[in-house]
């Protein structure tokens, strides 16, 4: 995080893609720390699958749940990447 807030500060243009998993994170502290003008957020990708996609050898994409909540994210981090 230190390192992309300096790239931040540099002038160039990040993209935070946060993953609101975790129960300890709390989304208010993050955002009022990382200050982001530009942010995708992924939905709550269930551990079972991702779990599974592990123990399978597949890419966690392929599992339905992860693929939906993966696939807001990337659409939004294009459309503010085209803006």
């Amino acid at each position: 995080l230190v390192m992309a807030k300096e790239l931040e500060s540099g002038g160039v243009k990040v993209l935070y893609a946060v993953n609101m998993f975790g129960a300890g994170v709390n989304r208010r502290e993050l955002f009022s720390y990382l200050r982001p003008s530009r942010k995708a957020i992924i939905e709550r990708i269930p551990a079972e699958e991702l779990q599974e996609a592990e123990y399978g050898c597949r890419n966690p994409f392929q599992a339905p749940g992860a693929k939906r909540a993966m696939t807001g994210a990337i659409e939004a981090a294009l459309a503010l990447a085209l803006d």
